[in-house]
């Protein structure tokens, strides 16, 4: 199950992202400061990556995987972006299926 975090912001600056190729979303610029908050940590986030619908990072620690993806909605630089992040816990096979208890 995936967790969706939204706001409006102008803390990220999309106009200094790199230039998603696949598709002009913005996204980048809140996963490298995600990146930033979390060194140090036990956990390591992988470098911003390009995906159709945004950008995404991979994050490992605690025994357990992360997919982060963020987009944002930022055609006017003067407003607020509306942004996106979606929050998804990688799960096993065995995790995903239901708990039968044996007789």
């Amino acid at each position: 199950m995936a967790h969706l975090i939204t706001f409006n912001t102008n803390k990220f600056d999309v106009s200094k992202e790199t230039s998603n190729p696949i598709n002009p979303i913005a996204g980048e610029s809140v996963l490298i400061w995600l990146r930033s908050e979390v060194a140090g940590s036990n956990y390591d986030v992988s470098a911003p990556a390009a995906e159709d619908w945004g950008w995404y990072v991979y994050i490992n620690g605690g025994g357990a995987s992360y997919i982060v993806g963020a987009s944002a909605d930022a055609k006017d630089p003067a407003v607020e972006a509306g942004w996106t992040v979606q929050l998804h816990k990688t799960r096993s096979l065995k995790e995903k299926a239901p708990r039968i208890e044996q007789a």
